[in-house]
Order: structure tokens, then sequence, then C-alpha cells
């Protein structure tokens, strides 16, 4: 059977536009309740609470995520709502993050600001990538500062918000699990 090569060219053709019509181009939903709900942190017994007095947003493009398949990722509307619900998730590691302003266990407080946090795709992945900022403050005014990065790479199958957003969340989870070693130390416990 000779079919002409032109029509195979003509079914490809036709083939990409239809699945091209598949893929959203509305922009991706980050909500702070998707990111505290990530399913790799289990809270451990508290070994050490810490407080959280100031989280800032130090991203030279804070109004955006990054952009994958096409669509792009938009902060949050409330970022340092969005950072909280990230930083909660130090209880997978025994830390008790408190938000209210109440003093921490030795006399220490901590401000936590985002460095970075960029999302995007590369051929049929998805990459994400973020650094968080930790400044441990003592009773004494003394200020040790860390950056801690994260990344994280997935199959992307469908560009769709849920993987991007399981993406984000598993680079902040490995950031936070570089983290909690310093925090630990500084309350006095032994981290794991």
């Amino acid at each position: 059977m000779n079919v002409p090569l032109l029509h195979f060219g003509s079914l490809s053709l036709a083939a990409g536009l239809a699945l091209s019509g598949c893929v959203s181009q509305a922009p991706v939903a980050i909500a702070p309740a998707t990111l505290a709900a990530s399913t790799s942190s289990t809270a451990k017994p508290v070994k050490c609470k810490i407080a959280v007095r100031r989280i800032t947003d130090e991203r030279s493009a804070p109004q955006l995520v990054g952009i994958v398949g096409g669509r792009s990722v938009p902060s949050p509307a409330d970022v340092p709502a969005w950072l909280s619900s990230v930083l909660s998730r130090l209880s997978a590691h025994g830390i008790a993050a408190d938000f209210s302003g109440a003093e921490s266990a030795p006399g220490m407080t901590y401000n936590a600001a985002l460095m970075s946090a960029w999302a995007s795709h590369v051929t049929t992945n998805l990459t994400a990538a973020v650094v968080l900022k930790m400044e441990a403050v003592d009773p004494d005014g003394k200020i040790v500062q860390r950056n801690y990065r994260g990344q994280a790479v997935r199959i992307n199958w469908d560009s769709g918000d849920e993987g991007i957003n399981k993406t984000i969340d598993e680079a902040f989870d490995e950031a936070l699990a570089k983290m909690a070693p310093d925090i630990l130390a500084n309350c006095g416990a032994s981290g794991a």
C-alpha cells in the first residue's frame, strides 16, 4: 500500500495541533494549603520549639515562581503565609515553628527569607529549585545566617498544577532537611 508521505505529514501536524489544545495555558495555582499538606513530611515528636519573628521574600522577581509548559507559575498572593506553611513542615524533623512572636526554648529567635524559588521544565522533566535563608539570633544579638538549597526533578506528565506543586514541595522539603540539624544544634537537641 502506497500512502503519500505528505499524508503522514498532515496527520502528524493534525495530531500535534490536537494535543496542544489539551494543555492548559492558565497560570498555575500555588496555595499554602497545598504546600502544607506535603505527603513527604510526617510530624515527629517535638525536640525543639523555635520562634520565627520575621518572614520576608527577597527574590529579585517576587511575582513569579516559574514558567512550565508555557504557563506562568505566579507567587501566592500572601507569600509570608506560604512560607509559614513551608516552615511548619519542620515538624517532620521534630521542630515546632511558632509564628506568634513567642520566645523559643534557648532564647534564640529566627528570621526566614525566601531568596529564590523557580520551577520550570526541561523536555520531559519538571524541575524546581529553592533557596531559604535562615538567621538565628541569640539573646545577645549575635546573628548566624545560612542559606539552604533544595531541588527536585520529576517526570512532567502534563504540566499540571499537581505535578508542579509536588515538585516545588519536594524542593522545599530538601532545603528543610538541610536546615533542621542546624536548628536542632541551636536547641541543644541531637538531630537525626
